[in-house]
């Protein structure tokens, strides 16, 4: 075997591993999950507002999770200002600005809310509703209105529900599909 072969062969093991490792750590985490929520819920409270990548994984082992608990966290992670940063609106589509960085840490709350609807949980419908219809940003807004539809019951009537709701302008949110829900295209030969 050439020593690159084996060197990739290698790095492949190592990483299952990892992901083992990970995976056995939230099992064990999943076991104390509502004391796991509050600890995770004084670290955000904690870390500073530019710390945006430590809040995003904060977000998201709250999701893996899947405690109803964390929805206090979610809640906080969308609706509460960690970063009264002023933002120069001509480099806020900059991958690295406080916008888009900010809204990135929202979008995994976002993806937890909408896990904890696929579970039934108690408020989680519901909260992905009222941030579909009143949140600032309309890339939040967005994507909780589409994770509304993806987990309601009826499709059909969430559907009709936020075309009554939705902010003035916002109706093309309804028309977004995600890629896991498009059509699929015939591969070419």
């Amino acid at each position: 075997m050439d020593r690159g072969l084996a060197f990739f062969s290698s790095y492949q093991r190592r990483e299952a591993r990892k992901g083992e490792r990970y995976q056995a750590t939230l099992h064990a985490l999943r076991q104390v999950a509502e004391d796991a929520v509050k600890i995770l819920e004084e670290d955000l409270a904690e870390l500073p507002p530019h710390f945006f990548k430590a809040r995003w994984v904060v977000l998201h082992v709250a999701s893996e999770l899947e405690h109803p608990t964390a929805l206090s966290l979610f809640r906080s992670a969308i609706w509460d200002d960690p970063a009264p940063v002023t933002i120069e609106r001509g480099n806020s589509h900059d991958e690295n600005s406080p916008l888009v960085m900010e809204d990135t840490t929202r979008l995994a709350a976002i993806r937890g809310i909408e896990g904890l609807a696929g579970m039934s949980s108690t408020g989680a419908l519901d909260m992905l509703l009222e941030i579909a219809k009143a949140h600032p940003s309309y890339a939040i807004r967005s994507q909780a209105a589409l994770a509304y539809l993806a987990k309601s019951p009826d499709e059909a009537a969430a559907r009709r529900h936020l075309r009554a709701v939705l902010r003035p302008g916002d109706e093309d949110i309804l028309a977004i599909q995600r890629v896991s829900e498009a059509p699929k295209v015939a591969s070419h030969p």
